[in-house]
């Protein structure tokens, strides 16, 4: 994933990961001066899995 600081531009972070990998949680650029939040999306993704019960739906052994 590449995140690019509009006031930085053409340099950018990259933060690299493999599908089996966790993803590594990314600040969002915001306006400059303003305070970055930090996002963990792989926190994310693993609770909607488990709110909607994703693991009772995908038949993982195909």
């Amino acid at each position: 994933m590449v995140v690019c600081r509009g006031d930085r531009r053409p340099y950018a972070d990259l933060y690299a990961f493999n599908l089996q990998d966790i993803i590594p949680p990314f600040p969002v650029p915001l306006l400059s001066g303003d305070t970055e939040p930090v996002i963990d999306l792989q926190r994310l993704l693993n609770e909607v899995y488990d709110i909607y019960g994703y693991d009772l739906v995908v038949d993982y052994s195909q």
